[in-house]
């Protein structure tokens, strides 16, 4: 009997405890593959780890850990000293969907309006975010002066913050969700992808107002 096929919801490079290159797939019921880049260093081809969840996984965050979010609360780090995958206890039922991470913050969105950042390796804390629409995406960008944190979701939701503890809200002017967001890295301006559009969003004042856009608009973020 052919095995089941089983859908990955993202992939990514890291690094494993002994300096070797190699890429993780993430995706339902908990699956964890991987394989070396190099075939002097081991396989090419995927490989199933053990997985420490049967929940769905979703998003691979590699820096400064590599670590993998997923459903019910799901966060799972790669230790390194160990070649494996361990589960931290969960802070929330809800199903992290993206996570992002600037200067030493880890930010990690979901459904609800969750939000949830880091205190030491294995502990989180559930940051207010002001919203109970699912949040998809997260992301962040340079500023004049330092950086912003930057998260979207339904209903045109979109959220902001400096620190990753305070969190406000901002006037997308679209109503449907939004599916990516990401910020410039060395100049100011900030990008919003809403889902089934033929328009996106762009920010040059620190993701404080927004303006629409059309798909293929040479809009050039430096002034």
């Amino acid at each position: 009997i052919a095995p089941a096929y089983t859908p990955f919801n993202d992939e990514a490079v890291f690094v494993d405890g002994k300096g070797r290159t190699r890429r993780v797939r993430v995706g339902q019921n908990g699956v964890i593959e991987t394989r070396f880049v190099n075939s002097a260093q081991g396989s090419i081809y995927f490989t199933p780890a053990d997985s420490p969840t049967t929940n769905a996984l979703r998003r691979i965050l590699v820096a400064p850990a590599t670590l993998v979010v997923g459903d019910q609360g799901t966060i799972v780090n790669y230790d390194q000293a160990t070649d494996s995958w361990k589960l931290v206890p969960p802070v929330t039922s809800a199903d992290l969907l993206d996570a992002t991470y600037n200067s030493g913050v880890t930010v990690v969105v979901g459904t609800g309006g969750t939000i949830l950042t880091p205190a030491g390796i294995t502990n989180w804390l559930v940051r207010s975010s002001g919203t109970a629409n699912n949040l998809y995406t997260a992301g962040s960008g340079a500023l004049q002066s330092g950086f912003l944190f930057i998260v979207g979701g339904d209903n045109g939701t979109i959220l902001t913050s400096p620190d990753s503890i305070t969190w406000t809200a901002r006037t997308s002017g679209v109503t449907n969700r939004i599916g990516y967001v990401r910020g410039g890295d060395y100049t100011p301006g900030f990008f919003a992808f809403p889902a089934h559009g033929y328009s996106f969003l762009v920010s040059t004042n620190g993701a404080s107002t927004w303006q629409q856009v059309p798909i293929g608009h040479p809009f050039a973020i430096k002034k």
